[in-house]
C-alpha cells in the first residue's frame, strides 16, 4: 500500500508543476488489443471507434480484451454495439497503468461499461464520461458471474463467458490503485458509478457524481471479493480511500427534470481507513418534492475529516425527506476544524439536515472511538415547515467532543429547529462507556423558532465528564444544552451513567426564552455526582434549568414580562452527591412563568462547599423566580433532598427565592446527620404579598454551625418550618444560628420542632464552650480496638475526628439532667472489617448510641 501511495504522490507532484506532464508520457501508446477475443491490432486515434467486431458477444455481454488502454487529453474512445447489450466488459492485460485524460463514450443505450486493469488506472483532470448506462472501474482480477463462471483480467487464467448476471469483483492478493486528478466523472441519472480497486485517491477537485442513482466505492486489499448487493456492498479486506483538496463524491437528486419520477440516490463506500482533507465532501441533496433523499453508507476501519471537509446529507428547498447517513466504522472516527464565514457555519461536519420543510434524515454512526475537536461539529438541522428533524444516533465505546476553533466556533453534536411553523428538532442518543466534554465541547438541541427543541438521552457504562476550558483568550464552558427560543419547548436532557463530573464551568442546561415549557433534566447514576470548579471567566460549574439563556451559548434572550414560559424540573438520583468551588444545582425563571422543582435522591453523603475563586458565588442548590435585575411574577419551585447525610460549609446554601409569587418549599431528610457550618437553608419572597415557602428537615440530628434556617416573607405571611429529628444543636450562640419563620408585614409561620421526650419549653440543647483536648482523644482507642482485639469505646464523629475536642457535635460538658439515657453498647473488634471503622458516640437529649461505620469522605 506504501508503494502505491507513493506513486501516486509521484504523480500529483509531477501535475502540480505541470498539469500535462504525467499524461503526455503514455502519448507514444494509446490503445491495442491483444488478440486473445479476435485479431491484435493498433486503433488509431484520436477519436477511437471500438465497435463489437473487435470482441465477442456472449448473450447481452459483450466482451473486449486490450494490451494497452489510454486516452490522452483532446482524445476520445467510442464503445459501440447492439441496442440488447446490457454489459461492456473490458480488460487490460498488458501490465501497464491506463492513464485516462480525455473522454469515453459508450452509445448503446442503457448499457453498463466495465473497465479492468489490475495494474491500476490514472484518471487525469480532462477525463469525462458519455455514456448511457452506469460505468464501473476495477483494478480487480477478475469478474464472477451468477453461475459461477469467472472472466479473468490475466492471460495466463482461464476464462469462462458466460451470459449470466454479473455477481462480484474477485481479488486474487494485492491490488493495484485508483487515482483522480481533477477527474470529472458522471454517469447518467439512475444509473451506478463504481469504482472497486485497492487504495483509492481523489485530488485537486475530482468529482464522481451519480444523480439518483448509485455509488460504489471500495477500496480493497488482498484476496477476496466485492459484492454489489440490492441494499449493501460486501468487502472483505478494506484499504485507503483518500479525497483530498476538494474533491467530491456525490450522490443527489438535481436533475434536469424534475416533474418525472426519479429513483432514490444511494452511496455505499467500503474502505479500511478514509481521509477526507481541505474540503472533501461526500454526499448531496434532492431538490424533488415527495422524494426522499439519498443514503449514504459507510463502512471501514477508521474515518478521518479536517481542513473543511464534510459528508452531507440535505434535502433543499421543495424537496423531501433527507435521506439517511449511516457510519459503522471498526476503530476510530476522527472530525476536526470548523469555522464561519459570513456568519454561516463552513467547517468540517456530519449533516442530515432539511431546508424544504419535509424531514430532516438521521445520522446513525456506529464506532469505537469518536472524536468532535476543534470546531467541527455532527448536525442534524430542520429550517422551515412543519418536518421534524433527524435524530443522531451514536454508539461507541468513547466519545469526546472537544475544543473551540480560532474564530470562536465550537465542536458539539448537535440537533437545531428554525422552523417559524413548528417542525421539531431531532433526538440526539448517545450510548457509550465514555463520554467526554471538554475545552468548550457542547452536546446541544436548540429550537430557535415555533419548533420545539429535541431530547437529549446520554447513557454511558462508566463516566460523563463535561469540563469547561481553564485558560486561552476565550475560554468556554462544555456544555449539555437543550434550549427553546420563541414558542417551542426545549427538550428534555436523560442522564445515566455510573460517574458524572461536571468540572471548571461545564454547565448542563435546559432554557426556554419564550412561552415554551423547559425541558426536565433527570440525571440517574449508580455512582457519584460531582460539581466543582470555575472556567477562567469565572463561569461556574452548574446543572440548571431555567426560563432564560446562559450568555456563555447564545446572544441573550431578553424575556418580555407577557412571557410566562416554565422552567423544568431537575431530577437527581446518584450513590454521593458533592458540590465544591461555587458549584450550583439551581432552576431559575425570569417571568410570569413557575420554576421547575428540584428532586436530588442520595444513597451516601451530600457535601456542599466552597465559593468561586473569581467572582465570589457559594455553592448551593437553589430555585429562583425573579432574580435582583428582574421582577418576575412566577412561582419559585420547590427543593426535595433525600440522603444519608448532609453536609453544608463555608457560605454553601439552599434556597428558594421568589420576587412577588409564593416561596417554594424545601423538605430535606437524612438518616444520619444534617450539618451546616457557616451555611443556610432558607426560603424567601420579595417586597409583595407572596408566602414564604415551608421548610420540612427530617434529620437523624440536626447541628448549625453559625448557620439560619430561615422561612421569611415580606408582605405576605412567613413560611412554616418543621423540624422532626432525634436532636437539635446551635452553637455558639442562638443569634447567630436563629431558626426564623417571621414575616414583616404579616403574619410570623410556625416553627414545629419535634423530638422524642423533650419539653420544648426547656428550650433546644445549649452545648457547653469547655472541650476536651484533642491530643488526650484522637487515635489510641480506634488502635487499641484493632490491634488488641478488645471491646472498647471509640467517641468519633463519622468525618474521622474526635468530637471530644472539636465544636462539630458534643463538647465536655453536662446535659440537662433527666433527658439523657443510656444505650451505649460495645462492639468486639472482630467485627470490624480491616479496611477502618470509626466508632461513633451519637448524645442527644434523649438517647445516647454507639454506632459503626466506613469513613466515606
Amino acid at each position: 500500500m506504501k508503494q502505491q501511495w507513493h506513486f501516486s504522490i509521484y504523480f500529483l507532484l509531477l501535475w502540480q508543476c505541470n498539469p500535462l506532464s504525467p499524461f503526455q508520457s503514455v502519448a507514444h501508446a494509446q490503445i491495442s488489443t491483444d488478440g486473445s477475443l479476435g485479431q491484435a491490432s493498433l486503433l488509431t486515434g484520436p477519436d477511437y471507434q471500438i465497435g463489437a467486431e473487435l470482441g465477442q458477444q456472449y448473450g447481452t455481454h459483450l466482451f473486449h480484451s486490450f494490451q494497452v488502454f489510454n486516452i490522452n487529453a483532446g482524445e476520445s474512445v467510442t464503445f459501440s454495439g447492439a441496442n440488447e447489450l446490457t454489459d461492456v466488459i473490458a480488460r487490460i492485460t498488458g501490465g501497464e497503468t491506463s492513464v485516462i485524460n480525455g473522454q469515453l463514450r459508450s452509445t448503446i443505450p442503457e448499457a453498463d461499461l466495465y473497465l479492468l486493469n489490475p495494474s491500476g488506472f490514472l484518471f487525469g483532470p480532462q477525463a469525462r464520461l458519455d455514456v448511457l448506462g452506469g460505468f464501473h472501474v476495477s483494478t480487480a482480477d477478475y469478474l464472477r458471474f451468477a453461475d459461477n463462471s469467472r472472466f479473468y483480467a490475466h492471460l495466463g487464467e482461464k476464462s469462462q463467458f458466460t451470459t449470466a448476471s454479473l455477481e462480484s469483483f474477485g481479488f486474487l492478493g494485492k491490488s493495484a490503485y485508483i487515482d483522480f486528478v481533477g477527474s470529472q466523472l458522471e454517469v447518467a441519472p439512475e444509473h451506478t458509478l463504481s469504482v472497486i480497486g485497492g487504495e483509492i485517491t481523489a485530488q485537486s477537485g475530482g468529482l464522481l457524481r451519480s444523480a439518483s442513482g448509485r455509488l460504489n466505492i471500495a477500496a480493497t486489499q488482498g484476496k477476496g471479493e466485492v459484492t454489489p448487493m440490492a441494499d449493501d456492498l460486501q468487502l472483505t479486506t478494506g484499504n485507503s480511500l483518500l479525497l483530498l483538496n476538494n474533491s467530491r463524491l456525490e450522490t443527489d437528486d438535481f436533475v434536469p427534470d424534475s416533474s418525472r419520477e426519479w429513483g432514490t440516490a444511494v452511496a455505499y463506500i467500503r474502505a479500511g481507513d478514509i481521509v477526507m482533507e481541505n474540503q472533501a465532501v461526500i454526499g448531496g441533496g434532492t431538490l424533488i418534492p415527495e422524494k426522499i433523499g439519498q443514503k449514504i453508507d459507510i463502512r471501514a476501519d477508521s474515518l478521518t475529516l479536517s481542513g473543511f471537509s464534510r459528508i452531507l446529507n440535505i434535502s433543499e428547498q421543495q424537496g423531501g425527506r433527507a435521506g439517511d447517513m449511516v457510519l459503522d466504522v471498526a476503530e476510530k472516527i476522527a472530525l476536526s476544524d470548523g469555522r464561519n464565514v459570513n456568519n454561516a457555519y463552513q467547517g468540517t461536519r456530519l449533516s442530515a439536515s432539511t431546508f424544504s420543510g419535509a424531514d430532516g434524515g438521521n445520522i446513525v454512526i456506529k464506532t469505537k472511538n469518536l472524536t468532535v475537536d476543534n470546531g467541527a461539529r455532527i448536525e442534524s438541522q430542520t429550517d422551515r415547515g412543519v418536518g421534524v428533524g433527524g435524530q443522531i444516533l451514536i454508539h461507541a465505546e468513547h466519545v469526546t467532543v472537544q475544543g473551540v476553533s480560532a474564530d470562536g466556533v465550537r465542536s458539539r453534536i448537535s440537533t437545531d429547529s428554525f422552523s417559524k411553523q413548528g417542525g421539531a428538532a431531532g433526538a440526539v442518543q448517545l450510548e457509550v462507556e465514555n463520554l467526554e466534554l471538554l475545552e468548550g465541547g457542547v452536546v446541544s438541541s436548540f429550537s430557535r423558532s415555533a419548533g420545539d427543541g429535541g431530547m437529549i438521552y446520554l447513557k454511558a457504562k462508566e463516566k460523563i465528564q463535561v469540563r469547561g476550558a481553564t485558560a486561552g483568550e476565550n475560554p468556554q464552558p462544555s456544555a449539555i444544552l437543550a434550549t427553546s427560543e420563541v414558542q417551542g419547548h426545549s427538550g428534555d436532557i436523560v442522564i445515566q451513567a455510573e460517574d458524572l463530573y461536571v468540572l471548571d464551568g461545564g454547565q448542563i442546561s435546559t432554557a426556554t426564552g419564550g412561552l415554551g415549557q423547559g425541558g426536565t433534566i433527570s440525571i440517574s447514576l449508580t455512582g457519584d455526582l460531582w460539581l466543582q470548579g470555575e472556567n477562567a471567566k469565572g463561569e461556574t460549574s452548574n446543572i440548571n434549568a431555567s426560563g432564560q439563556y446562559s450568555p456563555s451559548f447564545l446572544s441573550r434572550f431578553i424575556p418580555t414580562e407577557e412571557q410566562a414560559g416554565q422552567s423544568g424540573d431537575i431530577i437527581v438520583t446518584a450513590k454521593r452527591l458533592v458540590m465544591r468551588g461555587g458549584a450550583q444545582i439551581s432552576n431559575t425563571i425570569e417571568t410570569n412563568g413557575q420554576a421547575g422543582d428540584i428532586v436530588i435522591r442520595v444513597d451516601d453523603n451530600v457535601s456542599i462547599v466552597g465559593k468561586n475563586s473569581l467572582t465570589n458565588s457559594f455553592s448551593s442548590i437553589s430555585s429562583d423566580s425573579g432574580t435582583d435585575t428582574s421582577a418576575g411574577e412566577g412561582m419559585a419551585g420547590n427543593i426535595v433532598l433525600v440522603a444519608y447525610r448532609l453536609s453544608l460549609r463555608d457560605q454553601a446554601a439552599i434556597t428558594t427565592k421568589a420576587n412577588t409569587a409564593d416561596g417554594g418549599s424545601i423538605s430535606i431528610t437524612t438518616n444520619s446527620l444534617t450539618t451546616l457550618r457557616d451555611s443556610r437553608i432558607s426560603t424567601s419572597v420579595g417586597d409583595s404579598v407572596g408566602s414564604g415557602g415551608n421548610i420540612v428537615l427530617n434529620p437523624l440530628f440536626l447541628v448549625l454551625d453559625n448557620s439560619p434556617v430561615i422561612a421569611r416573607a415580606v408582605g405576605g405571611p412567613g413560611g412554616n418550618i418543621q423540624i422532626a429529628t432525634l436532636g437539635v444543636y446551635r452553637f455558639p450562640l442562638e443569634t447567630t444560628s436563629p431558626i426564623d419563620a417571621s414575616s414583616q408585614r404579616n403574619v410570623d409561620g410556625v416553627v414545629s420542632i419535634r423530638t422524642p421526650e423533650i419539653n420544648l419549653s426547656d428550650g433546644l440543647v445549649v452545648l457547653s464552650s469547655q472541650f476536651f483536648s484533642a491530643e488526650e482523644s484522637l487515635q489510641p482507642a480506634c488502635y487499641a480496638r484493632l490491634a488488641e482485639h478488645l471491646s472498647s469505646l471509640v467517641v468519633k464523629d463519622r468525618e474521622g475526628f474526635s468530637t471530644l475536642g472539636s465544636r462539630d457535635l458534643i463538647p465536655s460538658g453536662i446535659l440537662p439532667v433527666g433527658v439523657v439515657t443510656s444505650a451505649i453498647s460495645a462492639a468486639h473488634a472482630d467485627s470490624v472489617p480491616e479496611t477502618g471503622m470509626t466508632g461513633m458516640l451519637l448524645a442527644y437529649a434523649d438517647l445516647a448510641q454507639l454506632g459503626c461505620e466506613r469513613e466515606k469522605m
